[in-house]
């Protein structure tokens, strides 16, 4: 009998030469033994696997995802499975935190979130997340595609590992879409009726914005949850992917502008996932939308309260604090309530400063509110940091709100950072002339190009 381990590797590939060898090597010291089921590559694949060390089985690709995945479970030897594919890795320092969580008793499985960098406009199914779970008979891979362990008492006893993996954009990602959706397909129509066929359908359509044909298929879901008996509803509902079954239900009828029937469907997914924050988020955004404002102010700041609170029987919300924080203060802006509008803005753009249309709302409020002292902040913050982007977003809001002084000071920082081009020159020359500064205008229009548009302009 093989000697158990405790953590094994396992992987499906197809000619994966070029991604491999780094992923490999990123996880080797990590594991105690990597298994690769291969689908028939035709180029370097096995070899660079077996030279890392893994134990490769070639086998015949049968157009099924979870015969391949199978495989690696019937030849791993480790206490708990790590799947990852080719292109993935994770980082070293969260590496570190696998050991402890493999010494969790009461756990199944871990769900490991996947930081799609170029994908983002895609939407996933946080089914796809488990990817570390024990080594049990019982837990095996169901449907050719998009393939998922159904079992219900691995799902009451999953949670969030705090890991997530980096995976690199497949060059022949549609290709990859193209086939898995396929797939999906030929498993729908041998079960024209499973729940969960129908909502990974559904999220296709969603990502191809064909939204009327998506709610369909949510809706065939949800159904044929409800004609189960009260046993097996109360088990299923516990199930990993029915909480984002209702976001994204709620999310294509929000798309089509039906409002009124969002919200039942979101209301609906709160009280029986009350600890799942995005539906409380979507809830209340849906509410702005109908001007219902009290309402979403309440069902915003119930998700703001509650996102500190971990629940692992939903799945990790995925609508950060920033964009929550950003509904909020519109909804405040609607009610006139400018000064909480602009703690929210404040707030949401210290947790995502890359948001610059963030700052355009916050200099607004700030002329309603009399803080000016705000953009005074930020002006030393970004001329101090020499950041350009934002100097010269700054640069153009001092421009509108008349503080030529500052767009100035600005406009010395940046030109000390950047070439003086005849742009910038002409900049200096409007804001020397609207602060009255006649005769610097003038000698700075003297060294402005005549046939410059600038120019031009300048003169009228």
């Amino acid at each position: 009998m093989a000697e158990k381990k405790r953590l094994s590797l396992c992987m499906v590939t197809f000619n994966d030469e070029k991604d491999l060898p780094y992923c490999l090597q990123n996880m080797k010291h990590f594991v105690d033994e990597i298994i690769i089921a291969d689908i028939g590559s035709t180029d370097r694949t096995v070899d660079i696997a077996e030279q890392a060390g893994a134990d490769v089985y070639c086998t015949k690709w049968n157009k099924d995802f979870s015969e391949a995945k199978n495989l690696c479970l019937e030849k791993a030897n480790g206490k708990w499975i790590l799947f990852l594919q080719p292109n993935e890795i994770i980082s070293a320092e969260q590496l570190i935190k696998l050991n402890i969580l493999l010494d969790d008793p009461n756990t199944e499985g871990y769900l490991l979130y996947i930081d799609r960098r170029s994908e983002n406009y895609r939407i996933s199914s946080p089914v796809e997340s488990l990817r570390l779970f024990r080594n049990r008979k019982e837990y095996r891979y169901k449907y050719k595609a998009f393939e998922c362990i159904p079992d219900i008492c691995l799902a009451n006893n999953i949670k969030d590992s705090g890991i997530r993996i980096i995976h690199k954009t497949d060059a022949d990602l549609s290709y990859k879409i193209q086939l898995l959706n396929s797939l999906l397909q030929e498993d729908l129509n041998d079960h024209p009726e499973d729940s969960y066929l129908q909502y990974i359908y559904g999220i296709e359509l969603l990502n191809r914005r064909m939204f009327k044909e998506s709610i369909e298929y949510f809706q065939k879901a949800l159904k044929n949850m409800e004609n189960l008996d009260n046993l097996s509803k109360m088990n299923s509902l516990s199930s990993l992917f029915v909480p984002h079954l209702y976001k994204c239900l709620g999310w294509s009828l929000t798309s089509l502008q039906q409002y009124s029937n969002a919200k039942e469907v979101l209301e609906e997914g709160v009280k029986k996932y009350p600890f799942y924050t995005d539906l409380l988020v979507l809830k209340g955004d849906v509410e702005r939308r109908l001007k219902q404002y009290e309402s979403a102010v309440r069902s915003l700041e119930k998700c703001l309260m509650m996102k500190e609170q971990l629940n692992f029987l939903v799945p990790i919300p995925e609508i950060d604090v920033s964009v929550i924080l950003e509904i909020l203060g519109d909804v405040h802006e609607q009610l006139f309530n400018y000064q909480k509008a602009l703690n929210c803005y404040q707030k949401s753009y210290e947790v995502n400063n890359a948001d610059n249309k963030l700052l355009y709302k916050i200099a607004g409020l700030t002329k309603i509110t009399g803080k000016d002292n705000i953009l005074e902040e930020f002006f030393k913050e970004t001329t101090g940091k020499k950041d350009i982007e934002k100097m010269l977003i700054l640069m153009e809001i001092f421009y509108q709100y008349h503080d030529y002084s500052k767009v100035l000071v600005c406009l010395k920082s940046l030109e000390s950072l950047v070439r003086i081009t005849e742009q910038t020159k002409s900049i200096r020359i409007s804001c020397l002339i609207m602060l009255g500064k006649r005769e610097e205008a003038e000698f700075e229009l003297s060294t402005l190009n005549k046939n410059s548009s600038f120019y031009g302009q300048i003169l009228l």
